[in-house]
């Protein structure tokens, strides 16, 4: 030390310099690295996070919708028909007059259906509980489709684990298995397989059986979409070890079951178990992971999946090392940049002389500059005189944005009390400046609140940053003639002289509130409305199809008992009662699904536009004489399945019903726009004049009389309603000679349905 004491001044000023340097490089480049490391840290926990709430509510609603295609199986006609066909004494339903083999071909073709649309699915059964529990109906999912088992192949599943719990069952709660192997006659036979299971009650609310969903577990994961980013990796844990890893980067991903030869245990598995990185990312075996837990089946064995996104550490910290690298340069060339200067101002700068003229000069503000001589201290006075100048701008500027800031503005000493207000606070709570200043701020509160302030005040000598109050619930003040205003406060602390002080912003939201609750109302009119129109559907769904299904009933019963006495005209008068009576029911079908667009979601898929095509084909009831031409342009589209299927076989429906020949020819094409694609339904029918054009979208609107033309009169209806709701539109374009086309723009993302409440 004293050797450098020793040193001339100029060489002292110049290691001074650069030793700051050194100093001032060290601790920016340690700065920077622990600032870029924490900032990346950061991003990758909401990364990570956000990711795992993605692909765990992927995972959800793959299991949800095994739960919803049970559901709707077990609300089918065929599973009660089942039921009272097989209690029955002669096997015969009395309800439908349909026996059990019947009810069972049609739930074989129900299973079908649905299996050769879910391809994970490999198995779906109606079990009984008689019989040691005996297979009543089952469907395998082969390689060449769906295959019904019949006659001694069904067989008594008793011994199986899902089976174990008739009292959970009997309760009316579903379950999901644990994964196992799928066993057939007691052997193993097809892959590691999750099973739903969803409880059928029979007309008394005894338990009858189960419908049971097997599906591949590998395959159901792989349908979930998961989709994680470069570098990311997306894994799925059971409680019994197995294990599923998915990579952008990676082949198709495999399962790791635990029951097979080399498996091994996922590196995350007991950090899982431990909840690591449920609320915050950890670091797990050289990666940062986030985690989450679905619980599917709470039955005394429950399953329960843990999902985990993680990505290794060293691509975080990538960022903080480049930077640090970055900084280490840098702070290279400013040390020695500094050295430079250091050298040349030690060399020329007369200190001695500068040091004496400043002393002359005397205050630090308004230098008399004529008095300094004509060199570089007339210069540094100069400097210091426009920096004094700055700061008087800079607080007059402040001064004038405290005064008329619109927000009421105040400051607080430690001791709770008000040192300063602008005239916005004044107005705001009605006291002149003069009566705030001093006055402790519990004044400006109820009494409730102000009688707890100091304790605010004590805790908030820890306060760090920008703290708002009132975000979610009701802070008012107290005006100088007792009224009380809602208030938004927001809070800081600042240290000056020694002590600690406040200032808190506070905003009169008077207007706001009264907004909340004017909108508050009509969301709850509007709920009460959705809720008055779904109770309407129930009722047309529910108790205006029995009396309809009465009348069909009775007017077949009469038939038959009065069939030796029945005249051709009273033949014919039945014959329209019941066509009355199905076109009623169709209408009242139709009219629910016109309510239900926009407030139920449909369930969709994306297909590509040749699927879909073959869709329509099918579909559509074709007269053997008319012709259905589709356009190749479908096969480069790909849409979701729900509801433009719907739309098309309207329109194209509609074209057949309302054909004034029965030959005739039918055009569906498509092309792709900007925001979406635009079908167009051509015919050669009789045409539509202008003048009906904006008639035969509205609801119960025909050209031709009911008894020409079979139908509801909602058909366009519903394919507008459809249309609007998602954002597009629907046009037509005849001139009333021969021939209709029908435009139907349909938006790349439509918007999606608000539901609300029951549905019919």
């Amino acid at each position: 030390m004293s050797s450098v004491l020793n040193l001339p001044l100029r060489s002292r000023l110049i290691l001074l310099a650069v030793a700051a340097a050194l100093i001032t490089g060290a601790v920016t480049s340690a700065a920077a690295y622990f600032l870029v490391r924490g900032s990346e840290f950061a991003a990758a926990d909401q990364r990570l996070g956000a990711a795992a709430r993605l692909h765990s509510a992927k995972l959800r609603a793959t299991l949800d919708l095994i739960r919803a295609d049970a559901a709707s199986i077990a609300a089918m006609p065929a599973v009660p028909g089942i039921i009272r066909s097989s209690t029955s004494a002669d096997g015969t339903d009395a309800q439908e007059r349909s026996d059990f083999a019947l009810w069972q071909r049609r739930l074989e073709t129900i299973f079908a259906a649905i299996l050769s649309t879910r391809p994970a699915y490999t198995q779906l059964r109606y079990i009984g509980i008689a019989d040691n529990w005996k297979e009543l109906v089952r469907v395998n999912q082969g390689a060449e489709g769906p295959t019904a088992v019949r006659g001694d192949a069904l067989q008594s599943k008793a011994a199986e684990p899902y089976l174990q719990h008739p009292d959970f069952l009997a309760a009316g709660r579903t379950l999901f298995s644990q994964v196992t192997y799928n066993r057939e006659q007691g052997r193993r036979d097809g892959p590691p397989t999750l099973r739903f299971v969803q409880p059928v009650f029979d007309a008394q609310g005894q338990l009858f059986g189960v419908v049971v969903i097997n599906a591949d577990f590998a395959e159901l994961l792989r349908s979930a979409g998961f989709d994680p980013t470069e570098g990311n990796r997306v894994h799925v844990l059971t409680d019994s070890g197995d294990h599923m890893s998915f990579r952008a980067e990676a082949a198709p991903a495999t399962l790791q079951f635990h029951e097979d030869a080399g498996w091994a245990p996922s590196p995350f598995a007991a950090a899982v178990a431990s909840g690591a990185g449920r609320t915050e990312l950890a670091r797990v075996a050289g990666s940062a992971v986030r985690s989450a837990s679905i619980v599917a089946s709470r039955a005394e064995a429950p399953l329960t999946l843990n999902l985990l996104v993680e990505t290794p550490l060293t691509a975080i910290h990538a960022a903080a090392r480049a930077a640090l690298l970055r900084t280490a340069v840098v702070s290279a060339v400013l040390v020695l940049l500094v050295w430079v200067v250091a050298q040349n101002v030690a060399a020329r700068l007369p200190i001695a002389r500068l040091a004496a003229a400043l002393r002359d000069a005397g205050s630090a503000v308004g230098f008399d500059l004529t008095s300094l001589p004509d060199d570089e201290t007339r210069e540094v006075a100069l400097a210091f005189s426009r920096m004094s100048n700055d700061l008087l701008c800079q607080t007059l500027r402040a001064g004038a944005v405290f005064e008329s800031v619109p927000d009421g503005v105040v400051t607080i000493d430690a001791d709770g009390r008000i040192e300063s207000a602008n005239p916005a606070m004044t107005q705001l709570f009605g006291y002149s400046e003069a009566e705030l200043i001093g006055a402790p701020v519990g004044m400006l509160m109820p009494d409730a609140i102000a009688a707890r302030h100091p304790g605010f005040v004590d805790g908030a000598t820890e306060l760090s940053g920008r703290q708002v109050m009132a975000a979610n619930r009701d802070i008012r003040g107290r005006r100088k003639d007792g009224s009380l205003v809602p208030l938004e406060i927001s809070v800081s602390r600042f240290h000056f002289g020694g002590a600690n002080h406040f200032v808190g912003v506070l905003r009169d939201i008077t207007e706001r509130r009264e907004a909340e609750a004017e909108t508050a109302a009509l969301v709850a009119a509007l709920r009460r409305s959705n809720e008055e129109l779904d109770k309407y559907a129930f009722v047309a769904s529910h108790d205006l199809k029995a009396p309809l299904r009465v009348i069909d009933n009775v007017s077949s019963w009469l038939e038959e008992d009065l069939e030796p006495v029945l005249t051709d005209d009273t033949r014919d008068s039945l014959a329209m009662l019941r066509n009355r009576v199905r076109r009623m029911e169709r209408l009242l079908d139709d009219l629910l699904i016109h309510s239900r667009i926009g407030r139920t979601e449909e369930r969709a898929v994306r297909i590509s536009g040749t699927e879909l095509a073959e869709t329509l084909r099918d579909l559509v009831d074709l007269p053997p004489a008319m012709e259905l031409e589709i356009s190749p342009q479908f096969s480069g589209i790909e849409i979701p399945n729900m509801p433009i299927t719907t739309i098309l076989l309207n329109l194209v429906n509609n074209a057949i019903k309302h054909h004034d020949r029965p030959d005739g020819r039918i055009m569906l094409d498509v092309n792709e726009t900007v925001g979406g694609y635009e079908f167009t339904v051509t015919d050669d029918g009789p045409g539509i004049p202008p003048r009906y054009h904006a008639r035969i979208f509205e609801m119960f609107q025909t050209l031709r009389p009911r008894d020409e033309v079979d139908g509801s009169g909602l058909g366009l209806a519903i394919v507008r309603k459809h249309a609007e709701v998602a954002g597009g539109r629907i046009e037509v374009a005849s001139d009333g000679g021969r021939g209709t086309r029908f435009t139907l723009f349909w938006p790349h993302d439509p918007a999606p349905a608000l539901p609300t409440g029951r549905a019919a």
